[in-house]
């Protein structure tokens, strides 16, 4: 079976950021995912299939596409019988997870200034230059995910 292919929602390639979303479940999973990173689907919250596929407006299929990616981010839990939940997260979790990063992208950004070039240096400051000209988000709107994506693509151009 073939996925449906979404053309709706609009490119943030241009400026650095992720493309749009190519399948159902990719879209649903990208708006799962700002929800519970913003906070408007709170830690512990069930995910009743029913409701999500209503106020999303999306079959079960996808939904379930979703909500497995982001089992395997943590984001979401699953229990038997019981059904998907946002997950919850404590103090030492983020904490564990920001001493992690740390150490993988330092690495990573020492090996990219070992080996990086001219392209290197040059996609650096284009990224940097389109992202200082975005204002800080307020909140969770458009603005807001593409600040996210912007910022996003220009620390992957640091440790390309």
């Amino acid at each position: 079976m073939k996925r449906a292919v979404l053309t709706t929602e609009p490119s943030f390639t241009g400026a650095g950021g992720d493309e749009s979303p190519r399948t159902v479940s990719e879209a649903i999973y990208r708006r799962f995912r700002e929800d519970i990173l913003w906070g408007r689907l709170l830690p512990g919250t069930p995910l009743k299939s029913d409701a999500l596929r209503s106020a999303y407006k999306v079959g079960i299929s996808p939904l379930r596409e979703a909500l497995s990616r982001l089992v395997s981010e943590r984001l979401v839990t699953v229990e038997g019988q019981r059904g998907f939940r946002v997950a919850t997260f404590t103090v030492d979790d983020v904490s564990d997870t920001m001493e992690t990063r740390l150490v993988i992208e330092s690495e990573a950004l020492t090996r990219s200034i070992a080996s990086g070039g001219l392209e290197w240096e040059s996609a650096i400051i284009s990224s940097h230059h389109v992202l200082s000209g975005l204002d800080l988000p307020a909140g969770p709107d458009e603005h807001a995910t593409r600040w996210a994506r912007q910022h996003k693509a220009f620390h992957m151009a640091v440790i390309a």
